[in-house]
């Protein structure tokens, strides 16, 4: 039964939900950013959240549903800062493994 969930899912996603809205867009776009920047987010919410005094559960999920957005909010502000670039240094131009492995002198050639 387990097996069939799995891959009527992966059917149902390939088929009818493989579309990208606006939304998911931006999301997927500055998902790079957010990540970088969730840990000082999280850190810093969680320090104006310590006094107020609430079951522990609901100060996470206040946390989630505000660091959520904000984070996004920022890494969308930083990627439109001048001279910051849009895509992460690393991730520019990979280099594709059979370009790794032609190499006759055991450097790495641009693709």
């Amino acid at each position: 039964m387990g097996v069939l969930l799995t891959v009527g899912l992966i059917v149902l996603f390939r088929e009818r939900l493989n579309r990208q809205g606006r939304l998911s867009r931006a999301a997927s776009d500055n998902s790079y950013a957010a990540y970088v920047i969730h840990a000082p987010v999280l850190v810093v919410l969680a320090l104006l959240i310590r006094d107020i005094h609430l079951y522990p559960l609901l100060k996470f999920a206040l946390v989630t549903l505000i660091a959520i957005p904000l984070c996004f909010a920022f890494a969308a502000l930083i990627r439109r800062v001048p001279g910051v670039p849009a895509r992460p240094i690393g991730l520019v131009r990979p280099i594709s493994p059979m370009a790794a492995s032609n190499s006759t002198d055991g450097t790495l050639e641009d693709c």
